[in-house]
């Protein structure tokens, strides 16, 4: 992939607008001057943008994002993006073009940030709060005889909002010290200030895929070229007689169920009379000369396409001690002290009525 050395990247407003503050992997030279010793397409970072007058003069603002680096081939070079924003006086058309992923992206950078100084009690405190605030805000610009004074009311944009909030606290950055290692929380942090955009959606909010319907792969020329439609990660989605693929981007885990037909182990594993050691090592490996083993393992290339990790793949069977390492990433479920994500809805709700 193509890498830039010795860079320096500079964030511009239009009139009115200032950037205040940077967050992500980079050292701040002057007030706005970000030092990367190294950058490639793969990392992202996270300007706060606020106000430097009270109001915006034009109905038209503009960001600038320059960046000056040198390539691999020793060739000094600048790269501009400038993007024309719309200014608008109405709240809710502001609620129109919000974007919940990116805003959940933002905030898990912020969190990975506060967590180094606070606890994580505090933390989980502060996510809560933005998100309640966000939503109470939206839930004012109607008059209470438009809506139920029961029923949770979410901008069409920010429906996810609620829910990846409630991944972010189930994950290994929140998660209490009882659940996950120092080191593993530090990695987190560490992947999280750089990580791109999908795969932070990845990693808080794993895709679910259902190999044992085999119609729903599709095979063109040797390669799965499109994959099942994912499942709601709960544990009601998850049968006995099935085969499932769990990606968070930084691995991927195959799931077999206990009733799961002895010659499709025999296609995809080529195991004709396994032994109980043979079936606590299960490894995805090459390909097999039969359609079942082109689209499991073909399905497991598919996700690992295009990702700045290589996904090691583990396989899982039903039952056996292996399955605590897929059951956290159910985030819909309810997981010791912390909310499902119907109760999570509830307690945001609360929130929002008694603040």
């Amino acid at each position: 992939r193509e890498t830039g050395w010795e860079a320096v990247m500079r964030v511009r407003m239009g009139k009115g607008l200032k950037c205040t503050n940077f967050h992500g992997h980079f050292m701040i030279r002057s007030n706005d001057l970000m030092a990367l010793p190294t950058v490639d397409p793969d990392k992202a970072m996270h300007v706060d943008i606020g106000y430097e007058e009270q109001m915006v003069p034009h109905q038209m603002t503009y960001m600038q994002c320059a960046l000056l680096y040198t390539t691999s081939q020793g060739e000094r070079r600048i790269r501009v993006h400038t993007m024309a924003i719309p200014v608008v006086s109405d709240i809710g058309e502001l609620f129109k073009a919000c974007d919940s992923c990116a805003t959940s992206a933002i905030l898990s950078k912020l969190a990975a940030e506060k967590i180094r100084s606070t606890t994580i009690k505090e933390t989980i405190h502060i996510l809560n709060k933005k998100v309640i605030d966000v939503l109470k805000e939206y839930r004012q610009l109607y008059s209470t005889h438009l809506h139920p004074h029961n029923k949770l009311i979410l901008p069409e944009t920010m429906k996810m909002l609620p829910l990846l909030m409630l991944c972010m606290q189930k994950g290994a950055l929140l998660k209490s010290p009882n659940e996950v290692t120092t080191d593993e929380r530090s990695n987190t942090i560490y992947q999280i200030l750089s990580m791109p955009f999908d795969n932070i959606m990845k990693f808080f909010y794993p895709r679910m895929y259902p190999l044992h319907d085999l119609g729903q792969i599709v095979l063109e020329n040797g390669a799965v070229t499109s994959l099942p439609p994912t499942l709601p990660l709960t544990l009601n989605s998850i049968k006995d007689s099935g085969i499932y693929l769990l990606d968070n981007g930084m691995v991927c885990y195959l799931w077999i169920g206990r009733a799961i037909s002895p010659q499709w182990l025999i296609d995809v594993f080529g195991l004709q009379n396994p032994t109980p050691q043979d079936l606590m090592n299960l490894q995805v490996g090459a390909t097999l000369n039969n359609d079942t083993s082109k689209k499991v393992v073909g399905a497991v290339n598919k996700i690992r396409e295009n990702n700045i990790y290589f996904q090691q793949c583990y396989v899982v069977r039903q039952g056996d001690p292996a399955e605590a390492m897929i059951l956290p990433w159910l985030v819909e479920d309810k997981l010791q002290t912390l909310h499902s994500y119907t109760n999570y809805l509830g307690y945001i709700h609360k929130g929002i009525l008694t603040r």
